[in-house]
Formats: structure tokens, sequence, C-alpha cells
């Protein structure tokens, strides 16, 4: 599995996430699999947590390997992150590391049902 390397910091009430990937931690399967079905693709947008911590980001697609580094900041001086600032960065985090693995998971699960050689008789 590719491995994330996640810098988190705070620089003038800006929660910053700096997310690259580790490059030599890629598989071959896992090049081969790209280079055959595509780069997988994730939301960094969407809705996160429920009741009165729940906020929305507009929804922004990367791609896995050549969309990071990504960086994903949230101002906490301002809504929606002014109040539970970390619970709600946190979860962005949480949701970023989920899709990261379930596009993974969907990319390995591919099967290659096209491939093939056949004899014709004419």
């Amino acid at each position: 599995m590719p491995q994330l390397l996640v810098d988190s910091s705070i620089n003038n009430d800006v929660y910053i996430y700096n997310i690259s990937n580790v490059a030599d931690k890629l598989s071959q399967n896992d090049i081969q699999l790209i280079a055959k079905y595509g780069e997988p693709t994730i939301n960094t947008g969407g809705t996160f947590l429920s009741g009165e911590n729940e906020y929305t980001l507009p929804d922004n697609y990367i791609r896995v390997i050549s969309g990071l580094p990504y960086v994903q900041q949230f101002d906490s001086t301002s809504a929606p992150f002014n109040t539970a600032t970390v619970t709600k960065v946190q979860a962005w985090l949480a949701a970023f590391e989920s899709a990261y693995t379930d596009a993974f998971t969907t990319l390995r699960a591919e099967t290659d049902t096209f491939t093939n050689q056949q004899f014709y008789t004419v």
C-alpha cells in the first residue's frame, strides 16, 4: 500500500495539512494497475461529521499520486472552523485517508476481461 506523509501545523490560526505520498512505497503491481486502468481520483470535499459540528466543503477531485502533495487549510477564525476546530479538521483527515485507501482497494479489485489472444479461421 502506498504510504501518505501528513505534515500538520498551525500558522496564524490556520490549521494546515500538507499531504504527500512516499513514492518508493508504491508497489510494482499498483504501478501496473494504474498504467492499465488509470490513476484513481478522490474527493477532498463533501460533508463531514453530523449534528452541530457538521460542515461541507466544495467537491474537489485529485489524483491519488499526481495530485499529491496536497495542502488543505482551515481558518479557525471563520465559520465553520471557529468552533470545534480540532474535531472538524481531524474528521477531514480521517475521511481523506479513508478515501485514499478505498481508491486503491477499488483499483486492486479491477479484473481485466479484455486482454487475451484469439485465433480466427476464415
